[in-house]
């Protein structure tokens, strides 16, 4: 049961969803020898009824050698769905793990041939371990698994037609601080070897915040389709389906320029990062920054900007001090003129009191 505003408890849908059961069917409810496990779920204002026809989960069908990166088959099959491979097409995951994406690919889809490969020479072999076991019960898998470095992979230019990958996020495997890199390398690198104009990608990750960056680093060769959130594990991670575009990379290019783009994207960044702080007004964060940026874009140190608030501050004391003089003289004009009314008031009372005490009426 998912939402706050229910009047009713989990444990007293259940019960009454228990019993209509029995009522209604005869069935007796028992939470641990059963032979149907019937599920009712409700999110808010929407409720809706679950059968069982597999005693055991389908995410373990095809995997005898697991690690704790594993990826569920149901999972797989839908990052396929989205990006829809064809009869021929080579897909590709160069972040293989266990190889879970290239077995699910090659059985639900068998008319494709798929590639992976990782670093690690444990996740090679845990994914041939995993393939031999399929090869054995179920069917033969048109897959080649091989040790190589995603940021530099040994295939032919524009060989590929799908790119289907569960990106590292930094939670059980690699670092966050990381992944903004290695996301953009990934897709500049895949960006060679991807079909241009029909190539399609699925990338699975949890931090979608690094992933959006790359996207712009790299939106000369990728475009975003469409965006999903998916619940992993209790993890809510994003689904990113991507097209590639026209543009080739050029031959010429090379690590020096990634990194150009990268940094030139980064800086970018932060001045976005800067100017939407500064005009949320959130001058805690600005602080921790080790460069400000103003509105010219040129960047100063927090010394320069320390020396240019004293100066400020310095000029307003000065103003206020002589607004400050000014008021004080106007006040004492003031008085004085007031002082010299009340003199001139004090003689015209005794010249006029001294014309009239006068016998003649002369002063």
């Amino acid at each position: 049961r998912i939402g706050e505003k229910h009047s009713f408890s989990s444990m007293e849908a259940a019960w009454e969803f228990g019993g209509t059961l029995q009522d209604k069917f005869g069935w007796t409810v028992d939470l641990t020898r059963f032979n149907l496990n019937v599920v009712l779920n409700i999110e808010c204002k929407q409720g809706y009824i679950c059968v069982a026809i597999t005693k055991e989960s389908l995410h373990r069908r095809n995997i005898s050698h697991f690690s704790n990166t594993t990826l569920r088959a149901t999972m797989c099959y839908n990052l396929f769905r989205l990006a829809e491979p064809m009869t021929g097409e080579i897909v590709i995951d160069p972040l293989c793990g266990g190889g879970s994406i290239s077995i699910e690919g090659t059985l639900s889809f068998p008319n494709t041939f798929h590639i992976c490969g990782d670093y690690n020479r444990k996740a090679v072999e845990r994914t041939r371990a995993n393939v031999d076991y399929v090869n054995k019960t179920k069917a033969q898998c048109k897959i080649g698994a091989v040790m190589w470095d995603v940021k530099h992979l040994p295939l032919r230019t524009q060989s590929i037609d799908v790119l289907v990958t569960d990106l590292p996020f930094g939670k059980r495997s690699g670092a966050k601080r990381d992944n903004l890199r290695l996301y953009s390398k990934v897709l500049f690198e895949l960006a060679k070897f991807v079909k241009t104009g029909t190539g399609r990608a699925s990338l699975l990750t949890y931090d979608k915040t690094s992933l959006i960056k790359a996207l712009r680093s790299q939106s000369k060769y990728w475009r975003e389709i469409r965006q999903f959130g998916v619940n992993q594990g209790g993890l809510f991670s994003s689904v990113f389906l991507l097209l590639r575009k026209a543009t080739a990379v050029p031959e010429t290019s090379s690590e020096e320029s990634f990194e150009a783009v990268l940094q030139t994207d980064s800086a970018s960044s932060i001045q976005e990062d800067e100017m939407r702080r500064l005009d949320n007004g959130d001058s805690t964060e600005k602080k921790s920054n080790n460069h400000n940026c103003l509105a010219d874009g040129k960047e100063v140190s927090d010394k320069t900007l320390t020396e240019q608030n004293i100066a400020s501050g310095a000029t307003q004391d000065t103003k206020l001090q002589s607004n400050i003089v000014s008021v004080k003289e106007e006040m004492e004009s003031a008085i004085f003129a007031s002082n010299i009314e009340n003199v001139a008031g004090d003689k015209l009372e005794i010249i006029a009191q001294s014309y009239h005490d006068s016998p003649d009426g002369t002063n």
